[in-house]
């Protein structure tokens, strides 16, 4: 358990940006996000966890722009959103809002054509037959990271140190963090405290294994119980009586993060009328845990952004 989280976790309210959404003809992706933090602010968000933001992979990408989770160089940013400088600014005038941010990191795996798999083959996983593999077959864009070499953990710690020391953001959200070895993250969590204290750490794994190094955990589990319920499948009775099940056996200061949708699921407007998704989300905002809402639910967007291109100028 992350022994040192903080109760004040359960106080954000997070804000899930795709920032491909926010590019003009001019960029400016940061700079146009910081255009609508007033608003956000009003909403009483105090949270933003921003999508991956560094440069994508060509190799196998899919779609026309490729996946944001398909990174070819930790240290850097896609250009098309902005300049380093620009993300700097963007972290600064974030908290003179008193709105965190937290990044997206990918630690799983890398893009095909990653800075690593060319200077260094020998971190990435290999297959039976000695060749650059992955655990998700799907996954056709990446290769996963190979975490016996120390030497790959040592860097991807500094990845981590990095963000947090040139830019002063607030948290991690981690992808399929249950992928990557547990004590990885417990290194990670331990460095990053040196630097900031009160870091927070997301995983969106969701078994309580994961609190040993993670504050706030995905509510997966519970949401397939509602997606159920939504369906048909269950009683509304089940689905309260996990999380009655979950709340019993998870640790006394173990956050969830509570959502009706995000990047990777249907907009709740698609699936629920008008008044349905807001007694729900007045049931999800009462639920023990971390409200996130994603950029659109709330004007109840019907269509949720590919991510695997950049929308229309």
């Amino acid at each position: 358990m992350a022994k040192d989280t903080q109760v004040t976790a359960f106080d954000l309210a997070i804000y899930e940006i795709f920032p491909r959404m926010f590019v003009d003809k001019g960029g400016g992706a940061f700079k146009n996000i910081s255009g609508i933090l007033s608003e956000l602010k009003s909403l009483g968000i105090n949270t933003i966890w921003l999508m991956p933001i560094h440069p994508v992979g060509i190799e196998n990408r899919k779609g026309a722009s490729g996946s944001p989770y398909a990174v070819r160089d930790y240290f850097e940013i896609d250009s098309k959103l902005g300049s380093k400088e620009d993300y700097r600014v963007f972290v600064k005038t974030a908290h003179s809002y008193g709105i965190k941010v937290f990044m997206d990191m990918v630690m799983n795996h890398c893009a095909c054509d990653s800075v690593l798999v060319r200077e260094h083959p020998d971190w990435i996983l290999k297959d039976g037959q000695g060749k650059f593999g992955r655990k998700i077959a799907e996954w056709e864009d990446v290769y996963d990271l190979d975490y016996h070499n120390q030497q790959l953990v040592d860097y991807m710690v500094s990845v981590l140190r990095y963000w947090v020391e040139e830019f002063d953001i607030d948290g991690y959200r981690c992808d399929v963090a249950d992928l990557v070895p547990l004590s990885f993250w417990l290194k990670a969590r331990h460095e990053i405290s040196m630097i900031k204290p009160d870091f927070l750490w997301l995983s969106e794994g969701y078994e309580n294994e994961m609190y040993r190094a993670f504050d706030i955990t995905y509510d997966y589990d519970g949401f397939t119980n509602f997606l159920q319920y939504l369906e048909k499948k269950i009683p509304l009775m089940d689905y309260i009586s996990y999380l009655n099940y979950q709340h019993r056996n998870s640790p006394k200061n173990a956050v969830k993060l509570r959502f009706l949708e995000n990047h990777d699921q249907l907009r709740i407007s698609g699936r629920l009328g008008v008044e349905e998704v807001l007694e729900w989300t007045a049931f999800m905002l009462m639920l023990r845990g971390v409200p996130l809402i994603y950029n659109g639910q709330e004007y109840l967007k019907g269509s949720r952004p590919d991510i695997f291109d950049y929308p229309p100028l």
